[in-house]
């Protein structure tokens, strides 16, 4: 009889299904702490072309990167709302560093100008100060930058990988900017059973019943 139990108890199990789901990590849990290579700042498609001081500005980075994006028209007297990494070759990187090791679920930015479909754009993560490691190379074109004007939000998919800093990375002469930045976790499982297991296991139940009444009689 135990032996019944056991086996309908592991037929449920294996029909249970599980769902994951990413919740947004909170702005006060992350910074931009890094900038690498030439960077202006800009406001809806419109590069001013004031430099970006790696150093002494990504406290105003880190601001504008969480302060969410509003549009604004092309013009000198917008405020500033992103950085553009104006037609500059060369390597450019803007780097996240979160509060604690994170499961990662996605990495989205806002880009607001692209200048060509064909421009090297990368996500690389690293756990405690180690090596940074490759999650996605791709073109501007294949991640759904349009060349032109026009808002795009994209969003990376880091499938649970353990991270503590991401950086978000371009290499070449092309135009692209970043507006906004959204991360998310990927840490919240919950298992659920299936309706039919649940029957299966009442149909179990069940039989298990009418073998105990036959050997009683």
């Amino acid at each position: 009889m135990k032996k019944i139990l056991l086996t309908l108890l592991a037929a449920v199990g294996a029909a249970a299904s599980f769902s994951a789901h990413a919740d947004v990590i909170p702005t006060s849990s992350w910074n931009v702490t890094g900038l690498q290579g030439t960077w202006a700042y800009g406001t809806t498609d419109w590069n001013f072309g004031e430099a970006v001081n790696n150093v002494a500005d990504v406290a105003q980075v880190n601001a504008m990167m969480k302060d969410g994006y509003v549009a604004h028209p092309q013009s000198y007297d917008s405020p500033v709302t992103g950085i553009f990494n104006y037609r500059t070759p060369g390597f450019h990187a803007l780097e996240v560093t979160l509060g604690a090791d994170t499961a990662m679920g996605s990495f989205t930015f806002w880009n607001t100008r692209s200048d060509s479909p064909t421009t090297p754009i990368g996500l690389d993560y690293r756990l405690n100060g180690g090596a940074w490691i490759n999650v996605m190379s791709s073109t501007s074109g294949a991640l759904g930058l349009l060349e032109g004007p026009g808002l795009e939000i994209i969003t990376i998919s880091m499938a649970g990988i353990l991270a503590d800093q991401i950086r978000l990375t371009t290499n070449g002469g092309n135009q692209i900017s970043v507006h906004e930045l959204v991360l998310s976790d990927a840490d919240v499982v919950a298992h659920v059973p299936e309706p039919a297991s649940i029957a299966l296991f009442g149909l179990g139940l069940a039989a298990v019943g009418g073998i105990r009444r036959k050997r009683r009689r």
